[in-house]
């Protein structure tokens, strides 16, 4: 995670998707990392009672079983990536801070 923590400031917009309980614990570490660093965070969770101080929840509910919880999240997800990013003019295959590209096959 260092290369995506690497580009986020003050207010920079992360969407954390945290659905199911197994890796909540992980989200949690995350989500203090990002408030440390200062960024707005958007949370798309089926947990809402989880906020933090200054994070936007987005509750989505789910009767999903907890292996596929995260698919009723992850497209929207992806979507509000890319049009935000398009909208503040970035292209989100190319971040400012990361140089180095790694393919896998």
């Amino acid at each position: 995670m260092h290369g995506p923590l690497a580009v986020i400031e003050p207010g920079f917009p992360v969407v954390v998707i945290d659905m199911g309980e197994t890796f909540r614990a992980e989200f949690a570490t995350l989500r203090e990392q990002l408030a440390q660093a200062q960024a707005r965070v958007i949370v798309l969770t089926d947990e809402p009672t989880s906020a933090r101080a200054g994070e936007l929840i987005v509750p989505v509910p789910t009767t999903l079983p907890e292996a596929l919880s995260p698919l009723a999240a992850i497209l929207p997800g992806q979507l509000l990536a890319f049009y935000l990013a398009h909208a503040r003019g970035l292209d989100p295959d190319t971040p400012r801070s990361i140089r180095k590209v790694t393919e896998t096959h």
